[in-house]
């Protein structure tokens, strides 16, 4: 059964979440396969191969992010990821 939100990694409601050099492949989940993130988010350097979310984001979903809150995603590859409503890579909602 897959996680509800991120299949592999997720980020509620902290001040940052900072991922570097990983790597990310066959996760699953409803939304964000790999990364479901609610705050600041920095991503660099790392794989997302193969995540399947049933709904938004096969690689990350980043959820409703507050005002402010920033998201950086750097030098990192997304191939093959899939998600059955938005966002194969990633998919934002506004907060």
């Amino acid at each position: 059964m897959p996680a509800s939100d991120g299949g592999a990694l997720y980020c509620e409601d902290s001040a940052f979440c900072r991922v570097e050099r990983s790597w990310f492949e066959d996760n699953t989940a409803i939304d964000g396969a790999a990364i479901g993130s609610e705050c600041a988010l920095e991503v660099s350097t790392s794989m997302f191969c193969g995540n399947d979310a049933s709904d938004d984001g096969g690689g990350i979903d980043l959820g409703s992010l507050g005002a402010g809150e920033t998201v950086s995603v750097s030098g990192s590859v997304f191939a093959g990821n899939e998600a059955g409503d938005e966002g194969g890579a990633i998919t934002a909602t506004a907060g």
